[in-house]
């Protein structure tokens, strides 16, 4: 059973994409990330001049707080030793910051990573087999900086899917999950058995 090391979003447990994945066929391990330093990046952001002091103190932390989701995202990757990783909105920021074999596939689904570029997260792709889901009507991730990232990185894959951020309706899931499907399947190929090749 192809196994799935899965990085969820921004304050997102990753239940939805678990199931989806696990209903595919695959073993799915979810980075419980720690998000209670972020606890009310929205409300602050979304009105700086209000929220000046604790948007401050955010930003001071930030690179300390990304770097610590690098190394949970890390630590679960060389445990699980997995056959893919499935990144979202902040966990594909994660996943293309991480040290992994370029043998293991990445999908980055709609991935955050001007977000974090600041605080430490890449914005280049150098892995080989990575493919990114993205939806052009994305209402926080501008699906013109997955394009950006392509031109960039040639190498990358870039597909349209979806009607928003998520890529959890139904015909967006199909299509990411397809994808992982994809990418795991030559890997884990039935092989011949030995006694059939000698008849």
């Amino acid at each position: 059973m192809p196994k799935v090391l899965l990085l969820p979003g921004l304050m997102g447990n990753g239940n939805l994409r678990r199931n989806a994945l696990t209903q595919a066929g695959f073993e799915v391990e979810v980075v419980m990330f720690d998000d209670a330093p972020v606890a009310g990046l929205d409300r602050v952001f979304n009105a700086p001049l209000q929220n000046l002091v604790p948007m401050v103190s955010m930003l001071m932390k930030s690179r300390r707080i990304f770097a610590r989701w690098v190394f949970q995202a890390t630590a679960a990757y060389e445990a699980f030793h997995p056959d893919i990783i499935v990144g979202s909105s902040r966990g594909g920021s994660v996943a293309m910051t991480m040290q992994v074999d370029e043998r293991v596939p990445t999908v980055l689904l709609a991935p955050a990573y001007r977000w974090f570029r600041w605080v430490g997260g890449r914005t280049t792709i150098t892995h080989p087999n990575v493919t990114i889901v993205h939806s052009k009507q994305d209402e926080r991730i501008p699906f013109a900086d997955s394009e950006e990232l392509c031109r960039r990185c040639p190498q990358v894959r870039l597909i349209e899917a979806g009607t928003d951020h998520s890529l959890i309706s139904p015909d967006a899931t199909a299509i990411w999950v397809q994808e992982v499907i994809r990418l795991t399947q030559r890997e884990h190929c039935p092989q011949p058995d030995p006694e059939m090749r000698r008849g």
